[in-house]
Order: C-alpha cells, then sequence, then structure tokens
C-alpha cells in the first residue's frame, strides 16, 4: 500500500491542510495522512482499513548504493588521478630550482603550475563523478 505524502495533504480526520511535516503522520492502521492531534478522531474511521505494515519516509525509500567492482574501479582511478595531479602541483610550486632565463616566470617570485596538474585534478573529479552517476543510474533501472 502506498502512502500518503504527509505535507500538503488533507488530514483524513479534519479536512484540513497539513502544512508542516511535525504537524502530521501517517496513520499506522491505513496509512492516509493525518493531524498528531486528529489521531483519536481518525482511529474508529480506518478499524475495517487494511493495516500497513510499517509507515515509511521519503529518505527511507531511496535505495542505497550497491559498490561494485566498477564503481570501486571508477572511483579509485579518479582519486588516484586528483592525487597525481596534486602532488604535480605542490611539488612545482616547492621546486627549489631558480627558473631559467627566458622563461616568462624570469622575473616573478611564483612558479607556474603545470598544466598536467590541473588535467589530472579535473579528469580525476569528472572520473569518480562520472563513474559514481553512471553506476548509481544503472543500479536504479535495475
Amino acid at each position: 500500500m502506498e502512502l500518503e505524502p504527509i505535507v500538503g495533504a488533507a488530514c483524513a480526520a479534519c479536512q484540513s491542510k497539513i502544512l508542516v511535516d511535525t504537524d502530521g503522520k501517517n496513520c499506522k492502521r491505513c496509512g492516509l495522512a493525518i493531524h498528531r492531534g486528529c489521531g483519536k478522531d481518525h482511529r474508529p474511521k480506518c478499524t475495517g482499513t487494511a493495516v500497513v505494515e510499517s509507515v515509511r519516509h521519503d529518505y527511507d525509500e531511496v535505495a542505497s548504493v550497491a559498490w561494485t567492482r566498477r564503481l570501486t574501479a571508477f572511483v579509485a582511478v579518479g582519486v588516484f588521478a586528483i592525487a597525481f595531479g596534486g602532488g604535480s602541483w605542490f611539488s612545482a610550486a616547492n621546486s627549489d630550482s631558480p627558473p631559467t632565463v627566458g622563461s616568462p616566470s624570469a622575473g616573478s617570485a611564483r612558479r607556474p603550475t603545470p598544466v598536467y596538474a590541473w588535467v589530472g585534478i579535473v579528469a580525476g573529479a569528472c572520473i569518480a563523478a562520472g563513474g559514481y552517476a553512471w553506476e548509481r543510474k544503472r543500479q536504479e533501472r535495475g
């Protein structure tokens, strides 16, 4: 049996609108939305209806992600690429060798960040996030 959403639904006992989640609840017997104070008034109306096995909330109905080998591999490769890019970035920033005379950074104290550092960070984030989203969609479809 599907449960009625609480917020915005009309109370099964008094027919007024439930405005806030904390003001209402689902009846444990029939699953209809009722105000917390209207529970006693609603009880005689739903004595002959089917009993709901458990009252679930919206956040309980979302299936969790199964960490398959594919998902673990995507996230691991993404994290490795991020670590590679971050390591390249920090090693270039902490390099003790002075800039060469013809380089664009010869006049400045700050060394340029290597392009592959940014590529590693961005590609790693895309691989990890994209792999997670793709596997999540695949699991939702069944």
